[in-house]
């Protein structure tokens, strides 16, 4: 059985990807069309405009940028336009300060640049909703 079928009575809609430099936009979006899910990925304060517009996404994965003043309030901003999926912060490298200073801003979850496949498979069963 393939990791879709893994996923069992979870489903994914819709994967948002908010990230300025694009790095791992490319690969949450490979993953998720596997999945049969819909990608969008934007940048920046985008992100912030497509939540606000309604977009009902499954799972959100923004590219943690420590020390930056907008990338600290992202969860913040995402649950006061009314989302209350998880949100997955994506760091630049495995550095435990980094990655607590992401569960701190909020993330329900982080995982590392370069991101494998099967690193974003997990991350994404793991917040997949159930039917």
């Amino acid at each position: 059985m393939d990791w879709v079928g893994r996923l069992g009575r979870h489903r994914l809609g819709r994967v948002l990807v908010i990230d300025e430099q694009d790095h791992s936009a490319d690969e949450v979006a490979r993953v998720a069309h596997e999945a049969g899910a819909e990608c969008v990925r934007c940048r920046g304060e985008n992100g912030m405009r497509l939540l606000h517009d309604s977009i009902d996404a499954d799972v959100v994965f923004w590219a943690w940028h420590g020390g930056h003043d907008w990338s600290e309030h992202v969860v913040e901003r995402v649950h006061e336009l009314g989302y209350r999926g998880p949100v997955i912060a994506v760091v630049d490298r495995f550095d435990p300060g980094v990655i607590q200073d992401a569960r701190a801003a909020g993330a329900d979850d982080v995982i590392v640049q370069p991101l494998s496949p099967s690193e974003v498979r997990s991350a994404l069963g793991r917040w997949a909703r159930s039917e």
